[in-house]
């Protein structure tokens, strides 16, 4: 199970994570959505291990309980990210980076070496990710290319849910891979998704558009305004966010998020 517990995370000294708790189990999908600035990318940072992103001092959040992110019993707030990935931690990044000058088959190729502990030969190698590309209609060239380089949006993403469908971790994070998606783009993403759910892989989609989980139908979604989770449910929390949007997850007085303000009672629109 991956354990998200009392998770506070600041970024130049702000607080941008306020005690988020979550837990999902393998094979489970899960949702995460918010408004923009609510702090859904900072979550997936602080998840992969990004330095910039502070996990609480002494692991403690501001309420003073202890922060956790673990795989299994097994603590990663003192792993770097490369030791969270090879415990089974997988995050896919809303702006995937370009690295001139690497290849895209070389970057896979030594990453699924690293990360499952195989070591295939080249031309195995290669009939693995184009059986996968094949999939998720990347362009039979795709391999030649420098990483993320001379690559439209969409095959960005796509390229994510490649390395996904290839290291099989036991739980993945992605980060608006529907953004910048087509129609046809974002059923490859909902068949890749899918197909990993099936290999036993846990995910927690990130998002604040409902077109994707309209497609896959998570287990839970939960909505983060402000840094705080504030509403869990399924289907329901769609359909609210269609008929009001998020200022629904606000008091229409103070403007504080969640569903009961300590001021002025019920939220709801």
């Amino acid at each position: 199970m991956l354990v998200i517990k009392n998770l506070q995370v600041t970024v130049n000294s702000k607080e941008i994570i306020k005690g988020i708790s979550l837990e999902i189990k393998p094979g489970e999908i899960q949702a995460l959505m918010g408004p923009n600035g609510s702090g859904k990318s900072t979550l997936a940072l602080a998840l992969a291990g990004s330095q910039k992103y502070k996990v609480s001092a002494k692991g403690r959040s501001s309420s003073g309980r202890k922060s956790e992110i673990s795989i299994d019993g097994k603590d990663l707030l003192s792993l770097s990210p490369d030791k969270r990935a090879r415990l089974g931690l997988f995050v896919s990044f809303q702006e995937p980076v370009a690295i001139p000058g690497v290849k895209v088959f070389s970057f896979l190729k030594e990453a699924y070496e690293k990360l499952t502990g195989k070591h295939l030969l080249t031309s195995q190698f290669k009939e693995l990710i184009l059986g996968q590309a094949e999939t998720l209609k990347l362009a039979p060239d795709f391999w030649q290319k420098e990483l993320n380089q001379q690559f439209s949006g969409g095959e960005r993403k796509r390229l994510e849910m490649l390395q996904a469908l290839l290291f099989i971790p036991k739980y993945a994070i992605f980060d608006e891979i529907d953004s910048g998606i087509d129609l046809d783009g974002l059923k490859l993403i909902k068949k890749a998704i899918l197909k990993l759910q099936k290999m036993g892989t846990g995910i927690i989609l990130i998002t604040h558009h409902p077109r994707l989980l309209k497609l896959i139908k998570p287990d839970k979604i939960h909505v983060l305004v402000d840094g705080r989770l504030v509403k869990s449910g399924n289907g329901e929390i769609l359909k609210r966010l269609e008929k009001s949007g998020y200022k629904s997850f606000y008091c229409v007085m103070c403007s504080c998020p969640g569903e009961i303000c300590p001021q002025h009672g019920q939220t709801k629109l």
